[in-house]
């Protein structure tokens, strides 16, 4: 028996001897691990990140075709946007007064395409008692710079007078010619 426990003694400090070798080589295992699991979750967190901006990105690519999808079928359906100024002028130039102040109600285009762009068509208006000419007043500021010659043959004081007054403040800095009759006056 004496011998037994002198060799489980002597395996025993063999044994101890080899432990710090053991626990280093765990500790380099564990590191290893760590480091492994740490580069993991990176790799994931940088995944996650790069989907966020893919789709980010995505979305604007996305609104940008929209955008660009929507103009293209206003130009396509919009004769104001495809036709040239010339034509679109001309054609507006056959239109009663009152339809153009109808077609100016049509949309955003169309309003700034008739009372900027459409000068010709401003250059003669007549005022009369109707609903439209009223609608007119309101954008004196815009189509009053081409009006050469204006008729004013209302009956109420009030259209008349706005009138006026837009001719005084200068909305009308062009014009050459103005009548002024009503119909109660012939």
């Amino acid at each position: 028996m004496g011998k037994f426990k002198l060799q489980s003694f002597s395996n025993l400090i063999e044994s101890l001897a080899s432990f710090p070798e053991k626990i280093n080589s765990a500790i380099v295992h564990k590191e290893k691990h760590n480091n492994y699991k740490q580069q993991q979750q990176q790799q994931q967190q940088q995944q996650l990140v790069e989907a966020c901006q893919s789709k980010e990105n995505e979305t604007q690519k996305q609104k940008k075709a929209q955008d660009e999808l929507e103009l293209l079928y206003k130009r396509r359906a919009d004769p104001v946007y495809v036709l040239p100024i010339e034509i679109i002028n001309s054609i507006f130039l056959l239109l009663p007064q009152e339809v153009l102040i109808i077609c100016i109600q049509v949309s955003k285009s169309w309003r700034e395409q008739i009372l900027l762009a459409c000068a010709d068509v401003w250059r003669n208006i007549i005022i009369q008692d109707n609903k439209q000419d009223k609608q007119l007043a309101c954008v004196t500021s815009y189509m009053g710079v081409h009006v050469k010659h204006m008729i004013i043959n209302t009956t109420s004081e009030k259209v008349r007078f706005k009138y006026l007054k837009n001719i005084k403040n200068g909305h009308f800095n062009r014009i050459q010619s103005l009548k002024i009759t009503s119909k109660y006056y012939l």
